[in-house]
């Protein structure tokens, strides 16, 4: 097992793949689900013709608090989690947000987007391109990107974007799950959660340069798109 599969393991993090084709994603769940020697006893696999709903999602947290029988940690995977009903998928965050010890979650799908963000920014995303090259964004290197952004010495931004830059075959998705942290942390913040960047608590002046990112990125995605120089939008972003 891989180190860093390994930690996913510990922390119990849901791991999210998307992209790439339908087979290219049903190799990955394999891989995974081969590298961390699960038994078939131990597996759950979920999905629907349709759509997933609520009902089926009880089922799987009843089985979730059931203790491995076979494996040191079990598994429930849910394939095509678009098809999920709303009621469904709010029901499903309930248990990611508060696994039951020794179960992990993986979640396929080829829309993403139809996913509720809050499932999205709880999980590990693992995006396939065709090809099966892996991208992956997960929640804490986009933070660790955030805390750049705001905190960072000019020289340190200008190093970001360079990076940022050389991945731009993935800009979007670089987009995205920023824009998913930024709203999760705006939304949090008025809700009264509280969230903490370079160990500082976030205030009402890091939000409001959270919301100005937000609109700020819309307009680097209008002008990409555009053809407006990418590395010149990036260096005026983080800066």
């Amino acid at each position: 097992m891989s180190i860093d599969l390994y930690l996913i393991y510990l922390l119990m993090v849901p791991i999210l793949v998307c992209g790439g084709t339908k087979e290219e994603r049903k190799k990955k769940l394999e891989k995974y689900l081969s590298d961390s020697d699960i038994t078939e006893v131990d597996l759950l696999i979920v999905k629907g013709e349709k759509s997933i709903g609520i009902d089926e999602v009880k089922k799987t947290r009843k089985w979730a608090f059931l203790k491995p029988y076979e494996s040191k940690i079990k598994a429930g995977v849910i394939w095509d989690a678009e098809k999920l009903t709303y009621q469904a998928q709010n029901a499903l965050l309930k248990i990611l947000e508060e696994p039951p010890e020794g179960c992990m979650f993986f979640l396929e799908t080829e829309e993403e987007e139809n996913l509720l963000a809050t499932i999205r920014s709880r999980s590990k995303i693992v995006y396939l391109k065709k090809g099966d090259e892996e991208v992956v964004f997960s929640k804490e290197e986009i933070i660790n990107y955030l805390n750049c952004i705001l905190n960072g010495a000019v020289g340190e931004k200008f190093k970001l974007a360079e990076e940022i830059y050389k991945r731009k075959g993935d800009i979007e998705r670089f987009t995205g799950a920023l824009r998913e942290v930024l709203r999760e942390m705006v939304v949090g913040y008025y809700k009264g959660e509280s969230f903490k960047l370079e160990e500082t608590d976030v205030g009402e002046d890091d939000v409001e340069k959270m919301i100005e990112m937000i609109e700020k990125l819309d307009k680097m995605e209008y002008l990409y798109k555009r053809n407006v120089n990418l590395r010149l939008l990036l260096e005026n972003y983080f800066l």
